[in-house]
């Protein structure tokens, strides 16, 4: 088995809530719903909440954002991809429910988890 711990880049989703929330204004013609550094600390808030909800999707392969793998699992970067993902529409649905009903994304995990190499 090998150990593997999720690599979330809290910055790099924090700059696409706030990239997507400003483009959606222009868009739109208004400054409604934009997140900006001032709204860091929610938008935190929102991705701790986001980190919880990818522990439980790791399931019994994990504990916490670690999770254990046999020898011929290598899709590491496709978990890293999906979870990333998943936090920007986490924050951001999150943000919008602020003000608005909207439906929370879903974290699917268990197609990555189950994949394997064939042996060579």
């Amino acid at each position: 088995m090998k150990n593997y711990k999720v690599k979330i880049v809290e910055e790099d989703i924090l700059d696409a809530v706030y990239n997507i929330t400003a483009n959606a204004a222009v868009q739109r013609g208004d400054a409604a719903h934009v997140a900006t550094e001032d709204n860091k600390g929610i938008l935190q808030e929102f991705l701790e909440k986001g980190k919880a909800l990818v522990s439980a999707a790791l399931g019994r392969y994990g504990n916490g954002l670690e999770y254990s793998m046999p020898a011929n699992w290598d899709f590491e970067d496709e978990v890293n991809k999906r979870v990333n993902s998943f936090l920007v529409d986490y924050v951001l649905t999150s943000w919008m429910g602020l003000t608005a009903e909207v439906t929370m994304p879903v974290l699917e995990l268990t197609s990555i988890l189950n994949k394997r190499n064939k042996p060579i």
